[in-house]
């Protein structure tokens, strides 16, 4: 970097100046190159000579073809000291001969002689009978050198008289081409440089531009940088070593309000500890004084006498604007950073839709809400809510309704409780209350009443009321759990068990639930390796016409043999249910089912095969895909197939229950409603799915005929039925009373123990090998 003689970096306008200097020279160079090229082309050599040398052998060969010398030496003007020296002799042992003579004659002036007159002169040699001729070698504007030439005096006196004007000729040529040679020598070398000259001076303005360009570059972004910090939307401030404002970007005096004259000459350090403490300021300082940076949080002050929460970066700069340090201060506005911060910290705490507490919350409530209790031998309580029937809300009415309920629960829920207690939502339709400073479980089994009376009233949503019910389990402090964790569960607990005993009850928690749930959770388990074992069974009840009295099908029915004995599934599926294993349980009966009934065609018995399926299938995967896969693998034919749900699956999810069937029954597989009059389809219902038939549930046909309410209830179920085209299954038929009342009413077939039990499938296939139409009852369970 070209610099001043005090050291400062040279101002741009001058290094300009240097440089077009610099390009005068170089166009001056240029021209003299051009020059030079006009007087010839001196990248060669003139004619054929190289050097001096050259021309003198030249010469010496012309010289002696005019006159036979015997010896020949020539001489040349030194350029250094203007002295003549022997260049030239022939032969060449001849030089100290010729030297000799060149001595002599100079003492006696013959070469002087010589060089004056510009012409031959012949005088006596030193040896017998000898003649030496001295001859300058000079053009008319300079001599060159000499020739000295030995010859004897007989040939001398034989030689015509026109050779001595002709070798006067001779030499004048071979001067002129010594002094052609040196005039291209001397070109050649100022040629050679010049052109380094202008390679010199290319490379100093090159070097000039490159700087110039470089500054001109430095002094765009310095521009842009102002520019920057002009605009930039961070508020900005420059400081000077001492910490002392120097510059304030406008943000900055729209963040603050201060102005540059009320904010410069400040010191930054006043602006940190007036609202943040000296804590903070030593951080800064011993961030910029160990690494050179300082970041934090801090309240930045305002005009108006408040603050700001902000992001303070301060950054020092090792060579200013005038080689001095400096620092540069950025304050980042935190106010909607900190919003948006205190959002995410409520929206972890606090549930989306009713703005409740959620679990964390709750759970953390809980805790310290037991540490109290356990500090003051205080007793706490918590109840587990779960609303009635709300998935059929759900399903029935839109999600949209669902939401508009549930956050009219969580306001109803928070209005009855009392001001201390916390109301939360889990997630789902589940609720939970924690009520502090209970006395004892009667103050528990008030709030239980409180609850109770909160949905005494109808709630309105979709235009419409709802009246709703909840089903509540209770635990309490200490005495049914000793840590948040606890509580939960074992209330969890008691609301199910108060579902199970009905709509709207409340259940207080008793040690026995929790061994019933790890009973259920133990099932559950076994449940899992028992498939994964093959202990689960098919065993198939016959399905017998009413007119032929032939067995026209058959319902699978699952069995668990567990340590050697059958299990009933009442005994197993509810918990398969609740655990979802239903799903891979209900596939390995289809898969066993399809199998044995596509062997039992190839024995000849073309049978309809019925197939339950639960709501639980109908939710999880997809149930379609695995009807066609495993009809696939078993080659049974998908007409033959008929899959059993029950109304409650049917109303449970109307929408994606309708969508599975119509899969199914572009398969060719059928649908029958299993126990059907036991839930509450309507015609208008059972319209809308793809139904082909319907059973009638055993609990209708048990008393018939003598109840008259469960007749007239048969009936009517066979009147909807014909006219809707479905044919109708009873199930249950244990007494000839059974049989004959419902085939006098049009009934289509039968199944029952009147008939057969559930058959494993060997004994069910020899049923059919046999081709009984009766067999004596032999109950083994439904």
């Amino acid at each position: 970097m070209h610099k001043t003689p005090d050291g400062h970096a040279m101002p741009l306008a001058e290094l300009e100046r240097r440089l077009r200097h610099l390009e005068e020279q170089r166009r001056a160079t240029l021209d003299a190159l051009e020059l030079a090229a006009s007087s010839g082309d001196f990248e060669a050599a003139p004619g054929r000579f190289e050097s001096p040398d050259d021309v003198l052998r030249d010469t010496v060969a012309r010289v002696r073809r005019l006159i036979p010398f015997d010896t020949l030496g020539f001489w040349l003007v030194d350029e250094d000291s203007a002295n003549m020296v022997l260049r030239l002799s022939l032969p060449g042992e001849a030089g100290a001969e010729l030297t000799a003579e060149f001595e002599r004659l100079a003492a006696e002036s013959i070469t002087g002689l010589a060089l004056r007159g510009l012409r031959g002169v012949h005088v006596a040699g030193r040896g017998e009978g000898s003649r030496l001729v001295v001859h300058a070698l000079a053009t008319a504007a300079r001599v060159r050198g000499l020739m000295i030439g030995s010859i004897g005096a007989a040939s001398f006196a034989e030689l015509p008289d026109t050779c001595l004007p002709m070798l006067t000729i001779l030499l004048q040529s071979a001067a002129s081409s010594l002094e052609g040679l040196e005039l291209y020598s001397l070109l050649r070398r100022k040629n050679t440089a010049l052109r380094e000259s202008l390679a010199r001076l290319a490379a100093q303005e090159e070097a000039l531009r490159r700087e110039v360009d470089a500054r001109k570059e430095a002094q765009r972004r310095l521009e842009l940088m102002g520019q920057a910090f002009a605009h930039a939307i961070e508020a900005v401030l420059v400081c000077d070593a001492r910490g002392r404002v120097l510059e304030a970007n406008p943000a900055f005096n729209v963040l603050t309000g201060f102005g540059h004259e009320e904010i410069g000459g400040r010191l930054l350090r006043r602006l940190v500890v007036r609202y943040n403490g000296r804590e903070t300021l030593r951080a800064m300082v011993a961030g910029l004084r160990e690494k050179g940076e300082y970041a934090g949080d801090i309240a930045c002050p305002c005009k108006n006498g408040g603050s700001f929460p902000a992001r303070l970066s301060v950054g020092a700069v090792p060579d200013g604007p005038d080689g001095t340090p400096c620092y540069v201060a950025l304050f980042h506005d935190m106010t909607e950073d900190k919003k948006k911060e205190e959002r995410i910290r409520y929206q972890a705490h606090h549930d989306s839709l009713t703005g409740l507490p959620n679990r964390a919350l709750f759970q953390d409530r809980l805790g310290m809400a037991v540490a109290r209790a356990e500090r003051r031998n205080a007793r706490l309580g918590v109840c587990f809510l779960d609303i009635d029937d709300f998935k059929r809300i759900n399903d029935s009415m839109g999600h949209q309704v669902g939401d508009e309920l549930l956050c009219d629960v969580a306001r109803r829920l928070t209005a009855f409780m009392r001001a201390g207690d916390t109301v939360a939502r889990l997630g789902g339709d589940e609720f939970v209350i924690m009520a502090e400073d209970l006395r004892d479980q009667a103050d528990a089994l008030r709030v239980c009443e409180r609850i109770t009376a909160a949905f005494a009233e109808p709630l309105a949503a979709g235009g419409v009321p709802h009246h709703l019910t909840v089903s509540t389990g209770v635990t309490v402090f200490p005495d049914d759990g000793v840590n948040p964790q606890m509580l939960i569960r074992n209330a969890d607990l008691a609301m199910y068990r108060a579902k199970e005993s009905g709509h709207g009850r409340w259940q207080l928690y008793t040690r026995q639930l929790t061994r019933q749930a790890k009973k259920r959770m133990q099932t559950e388990r076994l449940l899992r390796r028992a498939m994964e074992r093959g202990e689960i069974e098919v065993h198939f009840q016959p399905q017998v016409d009413f007119a032929s009295s032939r067995v026209i099908g058959a319902e699978a029915l699952v069995r668990w043999r567990r340590k050697g004995r059958l299990e009933m599934p009442a005994a197993f599926v509810p918990q398969a249910e609740e655990s979802g294993l239903i799903t891979l349980l209900g596939e390995e009966v289809l898969r066993q089912a399809c199998g044995h009934a596509a062997h039992w065609r190839k024995l000849g018995h073309d049978l309809r095969l019925a197939v339950n399926v639960s709501a639980r299938q109908f939710e999880q995967g997809d149930l379609s895909e695995v009807v066609a896969g495993i009809i696939q693998e078993s080659g049974f034919p998908a007409d033959r197939l008929e899959v059993e749900l029950t109304e409650t699956a049917l109303l449970r999810s109307e929408e994606r229950v309708r969508t599975v069937l119509d899969k199914l029954c572009a398969l060719g597989v059928a649908s029958a409603i299993d126990d059907f009059g036991t839930g509450y389809s309507s015609l208008s219902h059972l319209r809308r799915f793809p139904i082909r038939s319907l059973k009638i549930d055993r609990g209708f046909v048990r008393d018939l005929p003598g109840d008259q309410n469960n007749a007239s209830i048969v009936e009517a179920i066979l009147s909807m039925a014909r006219s809707l085209g479905l044919t109708v299954v009873a199930e249950g038929i244990e007494t000839e009373d059974h049989r004959r009342f419902l085939r006098a009413r049009g009934c289509d077939s039968y199944q029952g123990y009147l008939f057969s039990p559930p058959l494993p499938p060997e004994e069910f296939v020899r049923l059919l090998e046999d081709g009984a139409r009766r067999r004596p009852a032999r109950r083994s369970g439904a």
